[in-house]
């Protein structure tokens, strides 16, 4: 058995896989690291990293890649998502990282962004090859919806509702009127996607399993199965929270302000400024989709990657993987 690593570098964190493939083309987690760089909040206000995130970012790159290393893994596939591809100073900061350390970055397309994520969600809950469902990944730059099964992505769509892009719209704590126009908002560009999206539905008439993954869905739903039931849960893969529950959780965390947030032991003190715009667009996601309950998911993009590496490149170029 082979170790190989993903490093995603997204617009909120970057974050480090190490795994063990396994037979018949699967993969076994050993070793997950995060750094929070918060890459997408200059990106929003000014078009690019700026010193500040380009030197945060370089750090974190270089631990990350000496605990690849540590870890013995023989190759490392790093991808860039939504505040990398838009910065001005993108290009200069994966250049640094290829003179200092030998690193390519590939930048991901959203599509290849949202395919990759499903990828990896839907072999964590081991959904039949026959079965469409439809992936959420809502991060700190970009919201990525996909529809397709375990084998194939028949459509991704990426969208500029991360949690960095969607605070800009709220106050702390928000003013009801500031959500309703940032729902507004939400609701518009989730309709084109699900006008992208519909007719590939194999099945229009009737329901389908919706699964979300990333830090943010995953704090909204740990909270709002916390709200329900009185019960915090740690593991949630699998756990299945409906539309009413979030919405619990998302007042609750819209009325008390980001110190507050902070406290609340259910939801990730490191994400509690960005979850009230995480909740609105998530919202407004379930409800242009007409989706009443949402199965929670701990595996996705950076599992995503090594699948599709294990799995002969459909998205990943596997000429611009390092062998370390």
């Amino acid at each position: 058995m082979a170790r190989i690593a993903s490093l995603d570098l997204g617009s909120n964190s970057f974050h480090l896989l190490v795994a063990e493939t396994r037979p018949r083309n699967r993969i076994r987690r050993l070793r997950t690291r995060k750094h929070m760089v918060r890459l997408g909040e200059p990106v929003n206000r000014t078009g690019a990293l700026g010193k500040d995130a380009y030197s945060r970012g370089l750090k974190a790159v270089e631990d990350l890649f000496s605990l690849a290393k540590e870890m013995d893994a023989t190759e490392l596939c790093v991808v860039g998502t939504d505040a990398l591809r838009r910065a001005e100073d993108g290009d200069a900061f994966l250049d640094e990282l290829r003179e200092r350390l030998g690193i390519h970055v590939q930048l991901l397309p959203g599509e290849s962004e949202a395919a990759l994520s499903l990828l990896g969600m839907s072999s964590a809950l081991n959904i039949p090859n026959d079965e469409q469902v439809i992936g959420l990944d809502l991060g700190g730059g970009s919201f990525e919806v996909a529809l397709g099964t375990a084998t194939q992505t028949d459509v991704g769509v990426s969208l500029p509702l991360g949690g960095a892009v969607t605070m800009d719209w709220l106050s702390d704590p928000p003013l009801l009127s500031e959500e309703v126009i940032l729902f507004n908002h939400c609701v518009q560009l989730f309709t084109d996607a699900r006008i992208a999206i519909d007719p590939h539905r194999k099945h229009p008439t009737k329901p389908i399993r919706v699964i979300g993954t990333a830090g943010s869905i995953r704090s909204l739903g740990r909270l709002a199965i916390t709200l329900a039931t009185g019960v915090e849960v740690e593991q949630v893969r699998g756990v299945v929270v409906t539309r009413s529950q979030i919405n619990l959780a998302h007042h609750r965390l819209c009325s008390i302000d980001v110190h507050d947030r902070m406290e609340i032991e259910a939801i990730s003190a490191q994400r509690a400024d960005l979850l009230p715009g995480c909740g609105v667009s998530l919202l407004a996601c379930m409800d242009v989709f007409g989706v009443d309950s949402l199965t929670l998911c701990d595996w996705g993009l950076r599992e995503g990657v090594l699948l599709d590496l294990v799995n002969g490149c459909t998205h990943i170029d596997p000429t611009q993987v390092v062998s370390l």
